[in-house]
């Protein structure tokens, strides 16, 4: 698990560096991850244990990307707000 936080951590940064050039992006990428983590979140009546881990290794990634690209559109506010205050 520690892996996957050191990932986060590297991707959080490139991200940070990116966001300014890539924020249309954010919005649509939330929504996406979001729809998709609701659907793989749906319970069939039978499961395998197998699948049903695989499942939850998949609702992990979205979870993770779709946090990530919600930090990122309020990374942007932030950065719009205090850059160019009215």
């Amino acid at each position: 698990m520690a892996w996957t936080w050191s990932i986060g951590g590297i991707v959080l940064i490139w991200l940070s560096i990116a966001a300014e050039k890539l924020w249309p992006v954010w919005p649509f990428l939330f929504v996406y991850t979001s729809a998709k983590l609701a659907a793989v979140l749906q319970l069939p009546a039978e499961e395998s244990a197998e699948a049903r881990a695989e499942r939850m290794t998949v609702s992990r990634w979205l979870v993770f990307l779709s946090g990530m690209s919600l930090l990122m559109l309020l990374l942007f506010a932030v950065t719009m707000i205090t850059e160019y205050p009215q």
